[in-house]
């Protein structure tokens, strides 16, 4: 039948905006995602029945739903086919990032870990307190995520999260008032093996002069 063929129903809504992805299980995961409430042939009908303006209807936010491609159809992301993660909780999903057959999610707030191992996505551990307001300020090396937030360097290798990578090398009030900032970011450099933070310091406007290294 049609859904076998396509992986959505017939007259199911599937073209979608999102703001972060992350291929786990040869299944597409998108979070932060915008689509129209209405189908083709939902338009149409209501703009010649209701007189619909639908040149400027616009498409509705879900800033903490996921939605999940079928797999191996990475362009497809029908509406129906949805995660809400602790639903309405008022935090926007910042970043989706993948580590083996996982799922991080980050939010504002928190961070949550999906298991996406079989057909049914389930939740296997959370971070209270510990997200991030810009997804530059998550990386991902080999075997670990590492991601920065005003309390310091975390890590996540699929089973335990460090706290405070940073508590024996960097004060922690000088960190959060002087260090991290709108500018700051982390990234990895595998010819090293190096995770790296950006930042802008003291005001200055050099990012390279304010580099801090961290050995993985």
């Amino acid at each position: 039948d049609y859904y076998t063929h396509t992986g959505y129903e017939v007259n199911e809504q599937h073209q979608v905006w999102y703001k972060t992805s992350a291929i786990v299980n040869r299944k597409l995961y998108a979070g932060n995602v915008s689509y129209f409430d209405k189908t083709p042939y939902e338009f149409y009908k209501d703009s010649i029945d209701n007189q619909l303006d639908v040149i400027n209807y616009p498409p509705k936010n879900y800033p903490d739903r996921i939605l999940v491609s079928p797999v191996g159809k990475f362009d497809i992301l029908p509406a129906g086919k949805y995660l809400d993660i602790v639903r309405q909780d008022g935090q926007n999903i910042v970043k989706l990032i993948s580590l083996g057959h996982h799922l991080m999610i980050f939010k504002h707030e928190d961070v949550f870990v999906l298991d996406c191992s079989s057909e049914i996505e389930f939740l296997t551990d959370s971070f209270k307190g510990l997200g991030v307001s810009n997804p530059l300020h998550v990386c991902a090396t080999p075997n670990s995520i590492f991601w920065i937030n005003s309390q310091g360097l975390f890590t996540y290798d699929g089973e335990t999260a460090q706290r405070n990578l940073l508590q024996d090398k960097i004060n922690a009030n000088e960190w959060a008032a002087k260090i991290f900032n709108v500018f700051t970011h982390i990234n990895y450099d595998p010819a090293e093996n190096n995770i790296l933070i950006f930042t802008r310091y003291d005001d200055t406007e050099a990012l390279v002069d304010n580099l801090v290294t961290l050995y993985h």
